[in-house]
């Protein structure tokens, strides 16, 4: 009978081999791609040879033409002295050439363009003479090449048939090229180690080399293997070979030149072409084995120290490996492994936020214990949402949410979000809008934050010391739409510039040492590429090492009409304390995820059911009324899924009874199941315990009424002052220390009276300022009358006539927020200030 133990090993070896399989697929892709490359680049490089060649050989092959038509039928007539000026002169100007020389009917030499008169030379024997003497019907043709006994390089005769007016043989005129108008610029042509460069005549005779070696020059190749199958058919695509001297694997591209008897041909060694494959496989194999090694590690321990467990849960875990077994064979890897991580991972993270939130906690230690558990789970949590990213990029399942946002909001809270941390470090970290930046765009902010606060976080991870700026502004408008820039840019090490093409892939970082001191899986880049792109934009990178780096992104975003309201976007934080308890069914099998839930919806003033099962979760809807049922969907008897389907069904009131999905395959196929089960809504696991309770209330709003607040607030008033949810929120995700650290800043802020009545436009600017700051810190009152006092200084809509009564409002708004304030840091325990 398998034991737990055995499924974990079992899964643990699962893992082991799936992991490298995965990096195997990708690395092979990227192989083959490199290859392709290579192929490319060769045939691109004969193109250009072909080009050369031709142009060359047009050039001199028109002269030929040209002195054949002038002196072809009075060759005799013409004084020799003429002819050899007007050789001379065109051996000059040229510098292909090495020599011109015109024979006679009998091979004999009569003038000569470098020597006057001609040298007494026989050129009978001369292949271009016998085959031009033979052959009317030829035009111009290549001669075997003449290797200089000096140089070592070869002249390539280039010869035309002189004939007489009768039309019968009168001669030839050769035109010896100069070898250095191939050779300097083949010479010129890297393409790395081992490669070739070469012109041939089409018979397979070799004339001009790269890298040059004399003795080969002028050999003859026609038997060659190669020659019998790609040149005589013609061949022009690239193809892999192995070299016949070296035994070395190269591609080979040929490209034969128009009008004329040559061929070129370009070689590149494979290990030249895949050179950057094999840096990126040792990089993605090394993360790849020391993942898959941890992995293994850890579960094969875990196995080993549960195998003693109860026996009596052996058909439970039997029957659970079965439906965990369907499961992996129909969904994907990733799909899969992120449900096995994520059910953990709710109970840790909740657990340990339960944790951190209880004062009453006996020793500091195990505080810092609970924070440190919170903060990796949660790191954790991010890798796995970024595998999962990657996977919805690559199939195209990735779908944007646009409605209308505030840029200059957006900024601010990433800023906040990571201003803890920089100051830590003794960094300034700045903001900047411009000002022709348009209040309201539309657009997916989720996705937009998700890039801004991975570009930030880097920036402050990769500096000691200077500064970090965070930019966004309008570079023009056109129909409605804005074109947005959004810069981040820091002091930090910078990036070398031969490392800057690496960044943007997968699994994929500057080198070891970076990964090895600043941590990181070299996903979050290629994650913020793929989501700027899917937005319809580009990002790019300026960089100098030691220096500092910018990265830089610009999208076409729809200018909104008007700012909507705070309640437009979401229910109320507030919410919580002003609605009416909900009667909940909670479905869930595991014992954990039950008292995590339980203790959040009861500490939100909901009554709780829990159903173990689907079945029995039927059977509570049909028994009591409940106002919202939260379904888990992979449970024993009965899954979530029919559960819903068998609710919906009952018909009447259960039609509408609202009911949320709540499971760990987030992909979006999964998704869709559920939507089409009948649920209303989904929230993925382990889930944001805020994004839980926006949730419930949005679903639950119709019910509400007044209840106690569960802060100890005394009245509407007060709460409205300081609205002390959102500093739970902020503390859950920031510390206590940090926002006390805020709180404290913001108090010795407002007690300098930062509201000046001398100069408008230093109050427009702190009136600014205090929006997103106090609003950021729970102060919604506070925030409130700075955006009213902020659009009186600006004149919107007349405003500028309430401009009095909108400051002496902020001005008691800054009065009341500076005794709240000075009321709740008096109340936080000693702790929390460390």
């Amino acid at each position: 009978m398998p034991t737990l133990s055995s499924g974990i090993r079992g899964i643990a070896v699962a893992l082991g081999l799936a992991i490298p399989v995965i990096v195997a697929g990708n690395l092979y892709q990227e192989h083959q791609h490199e290859l392709r490359a290579a192929e490319t680049y060769t045939a691109n490089t004969t193109r250009a040879l072909e080009q050369h060649a031709a142009r060359t050989l047009e050039t001199v092959d028109t002269y030929l033409q040209t002195v054949i038509s002038l002196v072809g039928s009075r060759l005799d007539s013409v004084p020799a002295s003429v002819i050899h000026d007007a050789l001379r002169e065109r051996l000059s100007q040229s510098r292909h050439l090495n020599n011109i020389l015109i024979t006679d009917a009998n091979g004999q030499l009569s003038h000569d363009a470098t020597a006057f008169p001609s040298r007494t030379l026989d050129l009978a024997d001369r292949d271009y003479f016998q085959v031009l003497r033979s052959n009317p019907s030829i035009g111009l043709y290549v001669g075997q090449p003449i290797v200089g006994r000096q140089t070592k390089l070869p002249s390539l005769p280039l010869a035309r048939r002189i004939n007489n007016p009768d039309g019968s043989f009168g001669g030839v005129i050769v035109a010896m090229i100069n070898p250095a108008a191939f050779q300097e610029v083949y010479d010129a042509l890297d393409l790395g180690p081992g490669a070739t460069l070469g012109l041939w005549r089409e018979d397979g005779t070799l004339l001009v080399r790269a890298p040059h070696v004399p003795e080969l020059i002028g050999r003859n190749y026609a038997s060659s293997e190669n020659y019998k199958r790609y040149i005589l058919p013609k061949q022009t695509k690239p193809f892999w070979s192995l070299g016949s001297t070296d035994g070395v694997a190269r591609v080979l591209a040929i490209g034969f030149v128009q009008s004329y008897p040559l061929y070129v041909s370009a070689t590149q060694t494979r290990n030249t072409a895949l050179s950057s494959w094999y840096k990126t496989a040792a990089v993605q194999g090394a993360i790849a084995g020391g993942l898959t090694l941890v992995l293994f590690l850890a579960l094969w321990s875990l196995a080993r120290d549960i195998s003693d467990r109860q026996n009596h849960a052996r058909e439970l875990l039997k029957a659970k490996e079965a439906a965990e077994s369907a499961t992996l064979a129909k969904s994907e890897f990733l799909a899969s492994m992120s449900h096995e991580l994520r059910t953990p991972l709710n109970a840790i993270i909740g657990f340990s936020r339960l944790m951190v939130e209880e004062r009453d906690m006996a020793m500091p230690t195990m505080h810092r214990y609970a924070r440190l558990v919170q903060d990796a789970s949660t790191t954790l949590l991010s890798i796995v949402n970024d595998v999962l990213d990657v996977s919805k990029l690559e199939t195209g399942n990735l779908d944007l949410d646009p409605h209308p946002f505030s840029p200059r909001d957006l900024v601010e809270s990433v800023a906040i979000l990571l201003r803890g941390e920089a100051e830590a470090k003794g960094l300034a970290l700045h903001v900047e809008a411009e000002p022709s930046l348009p209040l309201t765009l539309v657009g997916d902010d989720t996705r937009l934050r998700q890039v801004l606060l991975n570009l930030l976080s880097n920036a402050v991870k990769f500096t000691a010391k200077g500064m970090v700026w965070v930019f966004v502004g309008c570079e023009g408008e056109e129909n409605g739409v804005a074109r947005v820039r959004f810069s981040v840019m820091d002091t930090g090490i910078g990036i070398p510039a031969d490392k800057q093409h690496r960044l943007f892939k997968r699994f994929s970082q500057v080198d070891n040492s970076t990964a090895r001191q600043f941590g990181g899986t070299g996903l979050g880049l290629a994650i913020c590429k793929s989501l700027v792109e899917v937005m319809g934009g580009s990002i790019v990178v300026e960089s100098v090492e030691g220096e500092g780096t910018m990265f830089s992104f610009v999208l076409d975003l729809p200018v909104a009409e008007a700012i909507p309201a705070p309640q437009d976007a979401a229910v109320p934080r507030s919410a919580s304390a002003s609605a009416r308890g909900a009667h909940i069914l909670l479905a869930e099998d595991v014992e954990m995820n039950q008292e995590l839930a339980v203790a959040l919806l009861t500490r939100w003033g909901h009554t709780v059911e829990v159903a173990p099962d689907g079945a029995a979760a039927v059977a509570a809807v049909m028994r009591t009324r409940f106002d919202l049922v939260l379904m888990d969907v992979q449970m024993p008897v009965m899954d979530g899924i029919e559960a819903t389907r068998r609710i919906r069904a009952l018909g009447g009131s259960y039609a509408t009874l609202p009911i949320v999905a709540m499971t760990a395959n987030v992909m979006s196929r999964d998704i869709a199941i559920c939507r089409e089960a009948g649920v209303d809504d989904h929230i993925g696991k382990p889930f944001v315990p805020d994004a839980l309770r926006l949730l419930v209330e949005r679903l639950t709003a119709s019910k509400s009424q007044k209840i106690s607040d569960p802060a100890g607030e005394a009245g509407v008033a007060g709460h409205a002052i300081l609205d002390l949810a959102v500093l739970d929120d902020l503390t859950a995700l920031m510390g206590p220390a940090r926002v006390r650290s805020l709180l404290v800043k913001l108090n010795t802020h407002l007690e300098k009276n930062p509201l000046p009545t001398t100069n408008l436009a230093m109050l427009r600017f702190e009136a600014h300022a205090l929006i997103s700051w106090s609003g950021m810190l729970g102060l919604r009152e506070l925030s409130d009358a700075c955006r009213s006092l902020e659009s009186a200084c600006e004149g919107v809509d007349g405003r500028r006539l309430q401009f009095p009564a909108r400051l002496v409002a902020a001005q008691g708004a800054v009065e009341r927020a500076k005794t709240r304030l000075a009321n709740h840091l008096a109340s936080l325990p000693d702790e929390q200030a460390a």
